[in-house]
């Protein structure tokens, strides 16, 4: 079986996917410091078909598109 993707395809380095405006940036900024200091908290969100087992999931990116910290997931179950 070929893989044409490589997992996950984007890493947590900080930078956005695309390009967004100083004040998007800012706002990325505050959002991760009210996150190292506790004020936001990031929560496990489950699939929907109940599997909690984190060996069957697919990290498929540990950002998002801003460059805040979050895991894009699949379920290997589903």
């Amino acid at each position: 079986m070929r893989r044409y993707f490589r997992f996950p395809i984007y890493f947590d380095d900080k930078e956005p996917i695309e390009e967004i405006s100083i004040e998007r940036k800012n706002s990325v900024k505050e959002f991760e410091e009210k996150v190292k200091k506790g004020e936001y908290r990031y929560i496990d969100n489950i699939c929907l078909c109940g599997n909690r087992d984190k060996d069957m999931d697919i990290k498929i990116s540990l950002k998002d598109r801003f460059g805040i910290s979050v895991k894009f997931l699949l379920c290997k179950k589903c």
